[in-house]
């Protein structure tokens, strides 16, 4: 499977938002529906805009694959170190188990050090 990643768009918040709610704790606490609830938005704006935040979709033939959430953290531990929190990692449930998410951390990792 080509895989490519890129910045997430406001046209991909309805997909993002399905794939967050795509598991046992994702269905308590996430609003997947036909229309993006406004906070998923107002919260995507904030994060577009932040240069140290990166919304990474992955994309197969224009399908979205996958998202990740990445934050650059700047720190005083380990000498005024950068380092990158990956959170809200999540795989469409038809491409699970063709290491896709181990791609996607391997971008992950290598947006981080670019950065």
């Amino acid at each position: 499977m080509n895989l490519i990643h890129r910045r997430a768009k406001t046209d991909d918040l309805k997909e993002i938002v399905s794939l967050l709610a795509d598991d046992k704790l994702g269905r308590s606490r996430e609003q997947a529906s036909d229309e993006v609830a406004q906070n998923y938005i107002d919260a995507f704006v904030k994060i577009d805009s932040d240069p140290n935040q990166y919304l990474m979709v992955l994309e197969s033939d224009e399908e979205i694959m996958g998202t990740c959430h990445l934050t650059l953290m700047h720190s005083l531990t380990f000498a005024g170190s950068t380092r990158l929190q990956i959170e809200a990692v999540r795989v469409h449930s038809s491409a699970r188990g063709q290491n896709i998410g181990q791609q996607m951390i391997e971008f992950a990792i290598s947006w981080g050090k670019e950065h």
